[in-house]
């Protein structure tokens, strides 16, 4: 599948942004959760 290393990716700027503000890195944080979602259902179908 070739969204799971730009999720994977995405999860790893989210960790590291803690240089950024907390409610930035927090909405990037339920933005790459709500992706990994859509990928989990995309396999399954």
């Amino acid at each position: 599948m070739i969204l799971l290393p730009l999720i994977y990716k995405a999860k790893g700027i989210a960790l590291g942004g803690v240089t950024a503000s907390d409610g930035h890195v927090l909405s990037l944080a339920s933005q790459i959760r709500n992706v990994s979602q859509l990928s989990e259902e995309f396999d399954r179908s």
